[in-house]
């Protein structure tokens, strides 16, 4: 019985044989399938890279236009500020008549 299991018989080796006969071209058409999907997944991969480096630069030049009109703002906003007890000062000697006949008269 033990010499009958070790034996294949004639049906499972042709069906072997077939299935390897199968395998061989589907392999083959696998492998050439992935070949000519090479370079597209290669031009895939630049194009993506392409377009994130153009958004990444769209979002930096957002960004530094937005950091600009800030640093614009903070500009004026400090010079506004270091005017304001000057104009203050103006104000309160005008509604105390010191200004009139002089040359501070033009500025308020």
């Amino acid at each position: 019985m033990a010499e009958e299991n070790l034996e294949p018989t004639e049906n499972e080796t042709s069906d072997q044989i077939g299935s390897d006969e199968t395998s061989d071209p589907i392999d083959q058409e696998l492998a050439d399938l992935v070949e000519q999907t090479g370079p597209i997944s290669k031009e895939a991969e630049l194009l993506a890279d392409l377009q994130r480096l153009q958004a990444e630069f769209v979002n930096y030049k957002a960004r530094v236009e937005r950091d600009r009109d800030q640093a614009r703002n903070s500009a004026i906003v400090e010079v506004l500020r270091s005017l304001l007890p000057a104009l203050d000062d103006l104000e309160r000697a005008e509604a105390h008549g010191d200004l009139e006949g002089t040359p501070f008269m033009a500025v308020v």
